[in-house]
């Protein structure tokens, strides 16, 4: 039967509104107190140490530790993404091990199959065919590892908001391999280029594949629910928005400066997308709370893939 609702496993608080003043709650409303607070100290510990990492690496300046930077500042908010989205769940949340997988499939399955088709295919940045192109490409690539997992049979996983979560690991994995790709190609630019880019895409991470993938994510969850893969009108809408998102990212067409302001439009747009699934993500999830007779078996530490 449903577990009690003030067990651990309960990760909403109905009483926390959208106009809360701070980015956090009104981007993403409805965190419990506990875990919010968990949020913040994982940002400020996390943004202190990558703080400290960057004055180490600029001090030091030797390969090594710069190689240390690039993987850990690439890390940063894509596992924090990830962290906070997971604790928006009101019922089990996806397992760590199936998280964590996600992430990876994302990162060594999807980001490699990318780079290999825009190779191929007219895929580009900076003018609207190939940035449109290397949208769907790489929405593509995610929203097929999101495919391979539904067929793994996780039985648990049957809410749209496990497939936001799990859309935003494996976008954000893709993420930090990117990231870590570009750290490495600013190396010839010096050890500032190195630690410009790295910041400047860890400043920028909140907007870009977590948000897209997890809009796709929740599309397929949403069409699949506790029966079969399906690939819906609604799925396909979503996979073209996210691409779409994706392409007005890397088209960037303002010049200078103002490229930052394109790029933080084309960041909330798809902000306010996923915030408002995750709105009717929770709306579902709360539906199933009330209802009777429906047997919900939790996932125990050692589940996952």
């Amino acid at each position: 039967m449903l577990q009690n609702l003030t067990n651990r496993n309960y990760h909403a608080a109905p009483f926390q509104h959208a106009a809360i003043p701070d980015p956090v709650s009104t981007l993403m409303p409805q965190l419990a107190k506990r875990h919010y607070a968990f949020f913040w100290g994982a940002l400020i510990v996390g943004f202190a140490g990558l703080v400290g990492l960057t004055d180490v690496t600029v001090t030091i300046h030797t390969r090594r530790v710069e190689e240390v930077f690039i993987i850990a500042g690439s890390l940063f908010v894509p596992v924090l993404f990830v962290y906070y989205l997971d604790l928006r769940s009101l019922f089990v949340p996806p397992r760590f091990r199936t998280l964590l997988a996600t992430f990876l499939l994302g990162a060594v399955v999807a980001a490699p199959l990318a780079v290999i088709l825009e190779s191929i295919l007219p895929a580009g940045t900076g003018s609207p065919k190939p940035s449109f192109i290397t949208g769907l490409i790489e929405e593509g690539c995610k929203a097929t590892v999101l495919f391979w997992l539904m067929f793994r049979g996780h039985r648990y996983l049957r809410f749209e908001m496990d497939g936001i979560i799990l859309g935003a690991a494996a976008g954000m994995g893709f993420a930090a391999v990117e990231d870590m790709l570009y750290g490495v190609s600013s190396f010839h630019q010096g050890l500032h280029s190195v630690v410009f880019t790295i910041w400047l895409r860890q400043l920028l991470g909140p907007f870009g594949h977590g948000v897209w993938t997890a809009i796709v994510g929740g599309a397929i969850w949403r069409a699949k629910g506790s029966g079969r893969v399906r690939v819906t009108g609604g799925v396909i809408l979503a996979y073209l928005c996210a691409a779409g998102l994706h392409g007005l990212w890397d088209w960037a067409p303002l010049p200078g400066l103002l490229d930052l302001l394109w790029l933080a439009g084309v960041g909330v747009l798809g902000i306010l997308i996923l915030r408002a699934m995750i709105h009717q993500a929770l709306d579902q999830e709360k539906e199933t709370i009330a209802g009777t007779g429906l047997s919900i078996s939790p996932a125990g530490p050692g589940s996952g893939l």
